[in-house]
């Protein structure tokens, strides 16, 4: 029995504390999995292939993503989960057919206008250990715990970029359909591929994954810095709004002040080209 199901287990006690290690997962991108991501994404399986047998370690950015999700259902089951934010630094590609472990750990938990909130650190390691990328993952759950503690400002992840002036390096955009978010999110049924149980948490239509406009975010990149971004980029994207099936997203790039460790830097957004709201704001360096 792990850390965190002991925590779950005992009567009234707050579940998965600051510091529980989550049992590691063992996973196998196989070729089917790399084609099922990229219909979700709407590109060929060539975009994420870095190599022959070798694709990008952002191609497990829903893998890990869901573990949060599935700790939040076990602590108490019909609670909303929405992603807040994603940090992603890579440092190789991963092979096709090769296992991959999956190491992650409780790094935050705190409420925010009654809302809760986790943060889980994740490690992605190559079948020789090495570290092929970590991401950090902030998801927010409703109703909250008692007990936690209160925090104010930010929700977590990178904050906007505070220029955007003028017109966009750099810029793509892309229509998700309900199809595409049912190929990309898993087959049990949850908001993304199923309209009724979205309706129930009161939207009117399946919801984009976080981690859809993440990857667009990351393709925009990879166009302009090469495709290696998609193996030793780094990549955070926060989202600031909901994204319903049917939307027309544009990802856009701005020139931004070289980060602290002298590589350049770009800050990113998305915007809904219907209403031209912004729905999500990041940055990326390489």
């Amino acid at each position: 029995m792990s850390a965190g199901q002991e925590v779950s287990e005992r009567a009234g006690a707050i579940a998965l504390p600051v510091g529980t290690t989550l049992a590691p997962q063992t996973v196998r991108v196989t070729r089917a999995w790399l084609e099922r991501f990229a219909r979700g994404m709407g590109v060929s399986p060539d975009v994420y292939t870095l190599a022959p047998g070798r694709v990008s370690p952002l191609l497990l950015c829903y893998e890990p993503g869901y573990l949060p999700a599935l700790a939040a259902q076990r602590e108490r089951p019909g609670r909303a989960t929405l992603a807040i934010s994603i940090e992603w630094q890579g440092h190789a590609s991963i092979g096709l057919d090769e296992t991959i472990t999956i190491e992650s750990a409780v790094t935050g938990r705190w409420v925010r206008r009654g809302r809760e909130y986790v943060q889980v650190r994740l490690a992605v390691l190559g079948p020789d250990g090495g570290r092929a990328c970590t991401f950090d993952y902030v998801e927010a759950w409703s109703p909250a715990d008692r007990g936690l503690p209160e925090r104010e400002g930010a929700s977590g992840g990178p904050p906007p970029a505070n220029d955007y002036a003028g017109a966009p390096a750099w810029h793509t955009a892309r229509l998700f359909t309900a199809g595409m978010l049912t190929d990309f999110a898993r087959d049990d049924p949850n908001i993304h591929n199923d309209a009724a149980i979205a309706r129930s948490f009161g939207f009117d239509a399946p919801v984009l994954a976080g981690v859809q406009e993440f990857m667009l975010h990351a393709e925009l990149c990879a166009q302009h810095l090469g495709r290696d971004f998609l193996a030793k980029g780094t990549l955070s994207t926060r989202f600031l709004r909901t994204v319903l099936a049917g939307a027309n997203l544009q990802a856009q790039a701005f020139p931004a002040p070289m980060g602290a460790d002298g590589r350049p830097c770009w800050a990113l957004r998305c915007l809904d080209e219907h209403d031209g709201s912004i729905t999500a704001v990041g940055q990326a360096s390489m």
